[in-house]
C-alpha cells in the first residue's frame, strides 16, 4: 500500500506541473472518477489496428457490449482509467470513456521507448513467473513484493505476460499494480 501511495504522490507532483491541472482536478472533483494524469508525453496511444479501421470503445469489457465510441488508428492522448478485466481496460478519449482491448494499447505511448511498468504487491512476499498463463505451468523465476521493474506483454483472462530485466512469465494479475 505504501508503495502505491508513493507512485500517486508522484503523479500528483508530475500533475501539478501541467498547466490544466485545476481544470483536471475539477473534472475528477465533479466526476468522482480518479484517473492517472497524464501529459502528452506519457498519454496512451492505439497500437496494431489497421489504417482503415479504428479502436471500438465500448459499455463494458466484452466485444459483445455496446459501442460507445471510437479511436483511430495510431490516436494518442487515450488516457487509462486505472480499471481492468482480463485484457480489457477502461479509458477515456476525447471526453469519452469506454471499455477497449489493451492489446490495442500502447501504455507507455511513444512506441514503446518508455513502458509503462509494473509492480509485484503479493502478500506472499513473493510472486512465482509461469511457462504459460496458470499454476500447472512450470515456475521460470520469481521476484519479491515491492520489484517495480516488469512491463506488460499481453494478458489472457488474469493472466499477463510481463517482461523483466532477467526473463519473461506470467504471472497473476491480482498480484501486480501499475507503478
Amino acid at each position: 500500500m505504501r508503495c502505491i501511495m508513493q507512485t500517486l504522490l508522484k503523479k500528483l507532483k508530475r500533475a501539478l506541473s501541467l498547466p490544466l491541472f485545476g481544470v483536471a482536478l475539477a473534472a475528477v472533483a465533479m466526476t468522482g472518477e480518479a484517473a492517472f494524469f497524464a501529459s502528452s508525453a506519457d498519454a496512451a496511444c492505439v497500437t496494431g489496428v489497421r489504417s482503415n479501421d479504428v479502436l471500438n470503445m465500448r459499455s463494458g469489457a466484452s466485444s459483445s457490449r455496446r459501442i460507445v465510441g471510437v479511436i483511430p488508428p495510431g490516436a494518442c492522448g487515450v488516457t487509462l482509467l486505472g480499471n481492468y478485466r482480463g485484457n480489457w481496460g477502461r479509458v477515456r478519449y476525447r471526453g469519452v470513456r469506454g471499455w477497449v482491448n489493451m492489446r490495442f494499447i500502447d501504455e507507455g505511448g511513444d512506441g514503446g521507448a518508455s513502458p509503462v511498468r509494473y509492480c509485484v504487491s503479493s502478500s506472499d512476499g513473493f510472486l512465482n513467473f509461469r511457462a504459460g498463463p496458470g499454476t500447472r505451468y512450470s515456475i521460470v523465476g520469481s521476484a519479491n513484493t515491492g520489484f517495480c521493474g516488469m512491463t506488460r506483454i499481453r494478458c489472457r483472462g488474469k493472466w499477463c505476460l510481463m517482461r523483466t530485466h532477467e526473463f519473461d512469465g506470467w504471472v497473476n494479475s491480482n498480484y501486480t499494480y501499475r507503478q
